[in-house]
């Protein structure tokens, strides 16, 4: 490929023009750049600011927030994060996770919080099981750690929120495993023992439309609120579970996991 630069020794030069003609070559063996001089490149003003523009800003720094922030409700997530030193830092920067007063994560793939895993205004709690979960409550809310069940096919964590006196859950049942239902429904009566609102959200990794689990769920009185595909591929792995029937569950796809978020908010001033 020959590139002629006599066009670029006009008055003025043309902008971008260099590039253009450049960029037709498919690598560098074979060009041959024909009466070629530096000062003769100028670069379109508007290219440079917008390349800027693009290295500067996060795409998770918009102003359209997907999660609406309503300081009379109780906002809470969930996203299987896999792996959270990865990705703690795309968690910083989305203002959208920022809006939610309850976080939990799944598949943390770590055993202990670190300093470089925190969260700017959230007090981070985690269980150390096989794959890891955290739950990160906003530092305006009281919260405290409650034990229940947990092994290595339905693995928990819960915290308890004073404001809106409800238990929120963060669960993960890893694919390909069995038992699980089982030791769902331990997990449950150990959540009906106290008799105290709860709300569980995780990654499942099953049909939630399967006769077995819905069933579980109606003895219980719980429903699923995320009826739209949470993954990537189409499906509809990660849920929320609760007994108020006026909740709306949402979810909005981020770019740094293939899971989405899924997220639902409640009225403090409601009775649960």
């Amino acid at each position: 490929m020959i590139a002629d630069f006599t066009r670029l020794t006009k008055s003025p030069p043309p902008q971008g023009l260099a590039y253009t003609m450049i960029s037709r070559a498919t690598s560098r063996k074979g060009i041959k750049l024909v009466n070629f001089n530096m000062k003769d490149i100028k670069v379109n003003k508007y290219a440079s600011e917008e390349m800027t523009r693009m290295r500067t800003e996060s795409i998770l720094n918009s102003t359209n927030l997907l999660i609406e922030k309503n300081p009379g409700n109780l906002t809470v997530g969930h996203v299987n994060i896999r792996s959270l030193s990865k990705h703690a830092c795309d968690l910083q920067v989305d203002r959208s996770i920022q809006c939610l007063d309850v976080l939990c994560l799944s598949e943390t793939h770590i055993q202990h919080l670190r300093t470089n895993h925190s969260l700017t205004h959230y007090e981070a709690f985690d269980k150390q099981t096989k794959h890891g979960l955290a739950i990160y409550v906003s530092k305006k809310e009281k919260c405290s750690v409650l034990q229940v069940p947990s092994s290595d096919v339905c693995q928990a964590l819960a915290v308890t929120v004073e404001s809106l006196q409800i238990l929120v859950v963060a669960l993960y049942h890893p694919p390909a495993t069995s038992n699980f239902l089982h030791q769902f429904k331990e997990l449950l009566n150990k959540l009906e023992n106290r008799r105290t609102a709860y709300i569980i959200l995780g990654d499942f990794n099953l049909d939630p439309n399967s006769v077995n689990f819905v069933d579980l769920l109606k003895d219980y009185n719980l429903t699923n609120i995320i009826h739209h595909p949470t993954h990537v591929n189409g499906n509809t792995l990660d849920l929320i579970l609760t007994k108020d029937k006026q909740l709306d569950g949402h979810t909005y796809p981020v770019p740094y996991t293939d899971h989405h978020v899924v997220w639902t908010s409640m009225d403090r001033t409601r009775q649960l």
